[in-house]
């Protein structure tokens, strides 16, 4: 196994808010969230249907998919990754977890021990992180970077293993455009995976 690929769900393998943004007849696309608070950009009134929306487990279980999302996910496991997916839980709605398993699985053939509902993502280990959340991407690099063990006294290199925190481009983390490590879509993702050395 070449080792972990944590993947983040919304924002990344599939569309969260631009689903959202959709179902509540918001005038706002995807391209003008350019926080990732999304809220802080509907009025009052989408505000509160997209809390009602969210407060169902159905919309959790039909999320539509990110494009090349499957496809990469079937890449990595491949490239003889274990693609593990973290995600925030939506506390509001009862049954969300169970629409979330049920959804990973159908759509990306996902193991019940292959999903973590967690919000702090840096104390997951892992030597690929891919988030659309910058706050995320940096904590579980800084996260990984002491985390990742020093081997000489075992191997007399002192080489460390690999590990890439991965910004997966959208709207709300182009403010963060000088992070090394992009990925503009999943056809992306092999660039990204050559640069970190993890291919």
């Amino acid at each position: 196994m070449k080792g972990t690929a944590i993947l983040d769900v919304d924002g990344v393998l599939v569309d969260c808010a631009g689903h959202a943004l959709k179902l509540v007849g918001a005038p706002q696309t995807v391209e003008d969230i350019t926080d990732y608070d999304m809220f802080s950009f509907l009025s009052t009134e989408h505000q509160d249907a997209v809390y009602a929306m969210w407060e169902g487990f159905d919309f959790w279980r039909d999320l539509p998919v990110i494009e090349g999302a499957q496809e990469g996910v079937i890449r990595l496991r491949r490239y003889g990754f274990r693609v593990v997916f973290a995600t925030s839980p939506w506390v509001g709605c009862h049954g969300w977890e169970n629409a979330r398993r049920a959804s990973l699985g159908q759509l990306f053939d996902a193991k019940s021990s292959d999903v973590v509902s967690i919000h702090d993502k840096a104390l997951l280990n892992g030597d690929l992180f891919i988030d659309d959340k910058a706050e995320h991407v940096r904590a579980w690099h800084q996260a990984a970077e002491y985390r990742m063990p020093w081997m000489p006294q075992v191997t007399g290199k002192s080489d460390r293993r690999p590990h890439r925190a991965v910004m997966f481009d959208q709207p709300w983390n182009r403010k963060d455009a000088n992070w090394p490590a992009r990925m503009k879509g999943w056809t992306d993702l092999e660039r990204c995976l050559e640069n970190g050395g993890l291919l």
